[in-house]
């Protein structure tokens, strides 16, 4: 009887361990979708989209903000879960409290920019505010509203982050945008032929030499542009944070948006720090902005 009673103990014992176990993985990894899709009426195909779930999303009555999270040129929408590693980067803070749990989506881009196209044949930016956004606010266990949404992004898709900030800041209470790929007016007109040929697909005048590639087209979706000429008021709705290494080609006009926000006094965290336009820069720039987005969703 004894003996009896000293096994149950022991299976009692071991039994609770296991589920102790099987608790902490399930309460610190995300789920991972990478193949999902959503059939766009407006640009006329399906767009791939990838979605992080964080640990405890099954939980009933719990819902999350959302982070939209860009990919860069070449990139799609597995680039942030391959190279970036961004599911273990989130579970390692939400993990340590650092980082709030929230719902991560981020879409294929394609080659677009996240812009409208100049001509409105490729309407990215309309899909996104049209269709995408209002989508997964109805599908997914979201809490709507811009204070608890935010966009982030790695060079295009940084530049895609400042954009859509810019152009709907009553649609996103933070920006994090890690080496954004812009340009000047500057840096248009002096631009090697072979990529301004590409860039006026998007911003039109092609074939055009000197100021001639300055369109106004150009100028609305331009973040340094933007920066100078908008509202102080739509611009202090959004948090900001940029960050580029000092090694990047990017670096000069990255700072160039951080001197203007500065004489504008717009509230704002610029990194300048040693790295190069690579993987490496942004898994450590994207934990600090998520970390930055999450201060942000904690003071609504």
């Amino acid at each position: 009887m004894r003996t009896n009673l000293l096994m149950a103990f022991v299976l009692f014992i071991h039994v609770n361990n296991l589920c102790a176990q099987t608790q902490g993985t399930m309460s610190t990894k995300g789920d991972v979708h990478e193949e999902l899709r959503y059939k766009s009426a407006i640009l006329g195909y399906e767009v791939h989209y990838s979605i992080y779930l964080p640990p405890d999303y099954a939980s009933p009555g719990k819902h999350y903000p959302v982070l939209y999270l860009l990919h860069g040129y070449t990139g799609d929408h597995r680039s942030w879960i391959k190279q970036g590693k961004i599911s273990k980067i989130m579970n390692r803070g939400i993990a340590s409290g650092e980082i709030e749990p929230m719902i991560l989506i981020i879409p294929d881009g394609k080659y677009y920019w996240y812009i409208n196209d100049y001509q409105n044949k490729a309407r990215y930016e309309d899909f996104m505010f049209e269709e995408l956004l209002p989508f997964v606010d109805k599908t997914y266990k979201t809490i709507p509203g811009k204070e608890h949404r935010a966009v982030a992004g790695l060079s295009m898709g940084g530049y895609g982050s400042l954009v859509w900030a810019m152009h709907h800041p009553d649609k996103f209470s933070c920006c994090v945008a890690l080496s954004a790929s812009m340009f000047t007016r500057e840096g248009l007109v002096n631009m090697p032929d072979q990529l301004y040929k590409y860039m006026s697909m998007l911003y039109g005048a092609p074939g055009a030499t000197g100021n001639d590639r300055v369109t106004q087209h150009f100028l609305k979706n331009n973040p340094v542009e933007m920066a100078r000429n908008n509202p102080l008021d739509s611009l202090k709705v959004v948090k900001w944070f940029i960050d580029c290494g000092n090694q990047d080609q990017l670096s000069d006009v990255n700072k160039k948006l951080h001197d203007i926000y500065s004489e504008r006094h717009i509230d704002h965290v610029y990194h300048a720090r040693d790295g190069k336009h690579d993987w490496v820069f942004w898994r450590e720039g994207i934990y600090q902005g998520l970390k930055f987005i999450s201060e942000g969703f904690r003071n609504k």
